[in-house]
C-alpha cells in the first residue's frame, strides 16, 4: 500500500534538488567562461590595485577591460597581415639550412654532443643517423618579435607592441630596461656573436661584473645562445664561464650553442635560393631571422633600418650608443629583402612609430 503523503514529500524533495542542480550547473558553466578575461585583467593591472577599496577596484577593472581590448585588437591586426602560404614557402627553404635542434643546443648537452656526435655533420659517431642525444630549449611559437639594435627604435613607442608577442628575440644582449618604452622589456632569446661573447666574458672578470650579471638577468627565462660553432673553439671557455656565472648567481637563464656557425655557406646557398641573390657576409640579424623562421609562424621585425637618417632626423647605428653605420654587411640589400617579404605578407617589417598605447598601461 502506497503512503501518498510520504510519496508527495519525496517528489517535492526531488523537484527541489533538481532545481538546485540545474541552477548550480548553470553558474558552474557560465562563470568559468569569464575567468580568462579576469586573469588577463589581473596580469595587465597587477601594479597599483588596492583590493580593499571597491571603488578603485571597479575603476581599475574598467581600465583593464579597455587595455585587454586594445591588446586583442593589436594582436588581431598583427595576425591579419600575414599570408600563411607565403610563410610556409619561406619555412620550406629555411628549414633546409637552419634548425633550433642544431643551432640552439642546450649547453648542458655539450659534453655528450662532443662524445657521441660528429660536431660538423651533426650525425652520430657510430652511424650516419642524425645526432639525437641533444636537446633544444626552443619550441614552436605563433608570434615572434625579432628586434634589431638600430637607432630607428628611439622614440618609436614600440615597447608594448614588442612585448605583446609570444616570443621576443634579440641580438648581442643589448640593454633594454632604460629603453623599454621603445624596445620592450622581454627577451626570450638572444643570439651572441664572437666579439660580443668575449665582451660579456670579460665583464664577468672585471669591475663590470655586477652590471654584466644584471644584464644577463634582466629577462627571466632568457636563452643566451652563441651563434658560431663552439666545440673546440676558443669561444668554448668563454661560454662555459658565462654558463658557470649564471648558475652560481642563480640567474634564470639558459645558455646554448650551435653545432655550426650561423654564417657557414648560407650567404651563398640559402639566400640565393630564397632571394635569388648572394649575400657575401650576412649580418647576425639576417641569419637570426632565417633561423627564427624555422620555429616562428609569424615574425615581426623592429629596429632594422639601413640609413643614417629618417624623416630628416639622424639615426644612430645602435639605439643605445652613438656609433655610426658599419659597412661590412650589405644592410641596404638586406633591408630591401625584408621590404619585399613584408609586401608579400611573409613577415611584418615595422619602421618608425608604433600606434599603440599599451606601453603606458602595462
Amino acid at each position: 500500500m502506497v503512503d501518498w503523503k510520504e510519496f508527495t514529500v519525496v517528489v517535492l524533495c526531488l523537484i527541489l534538488m533538481t532545481s538546485y542542480v540545474v541552477w548550480d550547473n548553470k553558474g558552474a558553466f557560465e562563470f568559468p567562461a569569464m575567468i580568462p578575461r579576469v586573469m588577463n585583467i589581473t596580469r595587465l593591472t597587477s601594479s597599483g590595485i588596492n583590493d580593499t577599496q571597491s571603488s578603485e577596484n571597479t575603476q581599475s577593472s574598467e581600465t583593464s577591460l579597455k587595455v585587454g581590448s586594445s591588446e586583442e585588437r593589436l594582436m588581431d591586426s598583427i595576425m591579419s597581415h600575414y599570408n600563411m602560404t607565403s610563410v610556409r614557402e619561406l619555412q620550406h627553404i629555411t628549414r633546409k639550412y637552419f634548425s633550433p635542434k642544431r643551432h640552439i643546443i642546450a649547453m648542458s648537452d655539450l659534453d655528450i654532443f662532443i662524445e657521441k656526435c660528429h660536431t660538423k655533420s651533426f650525425t652520430l659517431r657510430n652511424s650516419k643517423k642524425r645526432c639525437d642525444v641533444t636537446h633544444t630549449p626552443i619550441k614552436r611559437y605563433r608570434t615572434c618579435a625579432l628586434i634589431g639594435n638600430g637607432g630607428i627604435l628611439l622614440d618609436s613607442g614600440c615597447g608594448a607592441e614588442i612585448d605583446a608577442h609570444e616570443f621576443v628575440i634579440r641580438n648581442n644582449l643589448p640593454p633594454t630596461l632604460p629603453y623599454a618604452k621603445d624596445v620592450g622589456k622581454r627577451t626570450n632569446l638572444t643570439t651572441i656573436n664572437r666579439a660580443r661573447l668575449a665582451q660579456v666574458a670579460r665583464g664577468l672578470r672585471r669591475k663590470k661584473k655586477k652590471d654584466t650579471l644584471a644584464r644577463l638577468g634582466e629577462s627571466p627565462g632568457m636563452i643566451f645562445s652563441y651563434s658560431l660553432s663552439l666545440p673546440g673553439s676558443p669561444s668554448k671557455k668563454k661560454l662555459e664561464a658565462i654558463d658557470k656565472a649564471i648558475k652560481e648567481n642563480n640567474i634564470d637563464a639558459v645558455t646554448a650553442f650551435s653545432h655550426q656557425s650561423y654564417m657557414g655557406n648560407k650567404g651563398y646557398d640559402l639566400y640565393k635560393e630564397l632571394f635569388h641573390k648572394r649575400l657575401r657576409l650576412p649580418s647576425t640579424g639576417m641569419n637570426t631571422f632565417a633561423l627564427a623562421s624555422t620555429f616562428c609562424d609569424r615574425i615581426s621585425l623592429y629596429g632594422f633600418y639601413p640609413l643614417s637618417t629618417y624623416k630628416n632626423k639622424t639615426v644612430p647605428y645602435h639605439y643605445y650608443d652613438g656609433k655610426m653605420y658599419n659597412k661590412v654587411h650589405k644592410m641596404p640589400v638586406e633591408f630591401e629583402t625584408f621590404q619585399q617579404l613584408h609586401s608579400k605578407g611573409t613577415i611584418r617589417l615595422v619602421v618608425g612609430k608604433c600606434n599603440v598605447t599599451l606601453g603606458e598601461k602595462l
